[in-house]
């Protein structure tokens, strides 16, 4: 229960930990750039519940085969969630690259330079979510096979020494 509960806290806790950070970060310069911060981050959940809801169908399916030893079953199952969550991802990106002032406008209206400065900010920082559906589904797949350490190592990985200093940059 440890061995895969403490991972699985961490990984919940590591995006609130970065948010908080950043909200910290994004202060110091402006409260503008921490309301983007805010709507970027309710969009992006809003977009990330459909993959989160294949990868908590993915774990037991893969939990099982892979202790059945179906290995071909395992990869499959794997491969098909990564596909659909790859998918969802590319939508994600397609819709913020291509029409980021009407999903901003959703949460009201501004300046034309908030606008500017959140479209800039949108696009560059969705650019990410072309791949962002690969690190969550190939985490959750380690912890499907006993290997919660690998996807804890991804997480940290992902967020804290790539996300985080891209993010500063």
């Amino acid at each position: 229960l440890y061995a895969i509960g403490i991972p699985a806290i961490l990984n919940l806790a590591l995006p609130s930990l970065l948010v908080t950070f950043l909200n910290g970060l994004l202060a110091a310069f402006s409260q503008s750039y921490v309301v983007v911060l805010g709507i970027y981050y309710k969009l992006q959940t809003f977009l990330y519940l459909p993959a989160n809801g294949f990868v908590q169908g993915m774990r037991p399916l893969i939990g099982y085969n892979y202790g059945a030893k179906l290995y071909h079953r395992v990869k499959h199952t794997y491969l098909l969630a990564l596909g659909t969550a790859t998918v969802l991802s590319m939508i994600a990106f397609l819709c913020f690259q291509l029409f980021p002032r009407q999903i901003i406008s959703v949460f009201g209206s501004g300046s034309e330079m908030y606008f500017q400065f959140s479209e800039r900010y949108f696009r560059i920082y969705m650019f990410l979510t072309l791949i962002n559906g690969i690190q969550p589904v190939t985490a959750n797949f380690f912890s499907s096979i006993g290997k919660a350490q690998l996807g804890v190592f991804m997480s940290l990985t992902r967020q804290i020494l790539f996300l985080l200093p891209l993010i500063v940059i």
